[in-house]
């Protein structure tokens, strides 16, 4: 199920969340823009979903006296494995980051609380894939497994170059990095160039990072 479902008032979203209500137990795939209260409206386990990806809408924050801890939990699964979370709250994600999610997206994350999230993800030993805004590498820089093959950074923060080359030292497994190089110092760029023809042969694909190309500036 794909869409935008922002208001429990509205008749066209009502008829949708009924929709998704009703067919709760079976659905293996949302992807919606979606606002809190529609989310704590939606009180159906969703046991069979395999994919859960959530953008929250501006100016939808956790109500007065609700617990954010217990916002997503309705969409806990055995079964999910692909998870994309965007413009929600430490509290509020930190309870789906479970050991069965193997692709992780986080986006526009709000009040991480540093060592919870190295805690969090170090206890994900199923993760391959991690993308995540750059804004948030502060945390991310001391939490990244071993386990991890595929990292991607977007936004638009620049990152420490000490910190991001001593970081991938620790991902043995990571065989396709992906980030934009207007995101790290020129010195790190260039010094990447070597780091990769260490690692393999490589061409040049220009503004990107991958295991197998340099990263380079247009």
């Amino acid at each position: 199920m794909r869409g935008l479902v922002t208001s429990v008032v509205e008749q066209v979203d009502r008829q949708k969340l009924a929709l998704m209500l009703g067919s709760a137990g079976r659905i293996q795939e949302l992807d919606l823009w979606i606002s809190e209260e529609v989310i704590r409206a939606f009180n159906a386990p969703t046991l069979e979903i395999k994919r859960l990806a959530l953008k929250k809408v501006p100016g939808s924050s956790v109500a007065s006296g609700q617990d954010p801890s217990t916002l997503l939990t309705r969409f806990q699964s055995p079964a999910l494995k692909t998870l994309a979370l965007e413009n929600f709250v430490w509290g509020e994600i930190k309870p789906m980051l479970s050991n069965v999610v193997v692709d992780l997206t986080l986006d526009k994350v709000h009040g991480i609380r540093v060592q919870e999230f190295i805690t969090a993800l170090q206890g994900m030993k199923n993760l391959r894939r991690l993308d995540i805004n750059s804004a948030n590498w502060d945390a991310l820089q001391y939490a990244l497994t071993d386990g991890i093959e595929e990292l991607s950074l977007r936004g638009q923060r620049r990152i420490g170059g000490n910190s991001f080359l001593e970081s991938l030292d620790t991902l043995q497994n990571l065989r396709r990095p992906d980030w934009n190089s207007s995101l790290l110092p020129h010195s790190v760029i260039s010094g990447f160039k070597v780091l990769t023809f260490i690692m393999r042969p490589t061409k040049i694909i220009a503004g990107h990072c991958d295991w197998y190309s340099h990263c380079s500036t247009k």
